[in-house]
């Protein structure tokens, strides 16, 4: 894997912690306005879960697990 490729692996990390950290602040936005279980708090408890998983699994194949 030559630096540029490198690179662009670790910017697609980053673009997926920061979204994990925006959708969850949107989340406890959302829980504080209409209730922890109010329907758009679970939406958004699941596309971080999504996000969370797509984490794992770059995780995974970067570390060759």
């Amino acid at each position: 894997m030559n630096a540029e490729q490198k690179q662009i692996k670790e910017d697609n990390l980053a673009s997926l912690l920061g979204e994990i950290e925006k959708l969850r602040k949107e989340m406890l936005k959302a829980a504080e306005v209409n209730g922890r279980d109010h329907p758009s708090v679970l939406e958004y408890s699941k596309e971080i879960d999504r996000y969370h998983n797509l984490l794992i699994q770059y995780r995974q194949k970067r570390d060759g697990a």
